[in-house]
């Protein structure tokens, strides 16, 4: 039997937009941070198993949030407000060891208009309407 709570949470746009939000918010930052710890052309790094444990890091949560799992529903604000943050943070590393700046301002303005879509978004879902059952 189906849950008709998480029918209706599935069908609605503002929640659609708020959960793709989160969820493409962290592809810059794991991109970010594949680039600080290997070094070289994007396209040869594809074949180093390391590349792909980094970008596989948020699968799990991003899975759930996907399946409307209603735990990880519960961190979608917290994460909206988190990435800028963790993206800023990516970008420090990377100024501290003299990288080139250029990719990380787009990380951080990528992550700006996620969150800033999510976080309009929210309040005008059903999510924070009517929040998750415990």
């Amino acid at each position: 039997m189906t849950d008709p709570y998480l029918d209706r949470l599935k069908r609605d746009r503002g929640t659609t937009w708020t959960l793709s939000a989160a969820v493409f918010g962290i592809v810059p930052i794991m991109v970010g941070i594949v680039t600080i710890l290997l070094p070289g052309p994007h396209i040869d790094l594809q074949v180093n198993p390391l590349y792909w444990i980094i970008l596989l890091i948020p699968m799990p949560w991003c899975w759930k949030m996907f399946g409307y799992d209603t735990s990880a529903l519960r961190t979608v604000r917290p994460m909206l407000w988190a990435t800028p943050i963790l993206a800023c943070l990516v970008a420090g590393v990377a100024w501290a060891m003299h990288i080139d700046m250029v990719p990380y301002w787009w990380m951080i303005v990528a992550t700006l208009v996620t969150s800033a879509v999510g976080l309009i978004a929210y309040p005008h879902s059903m999510l924070a309407k009517e929040p998750p059952p415990r």
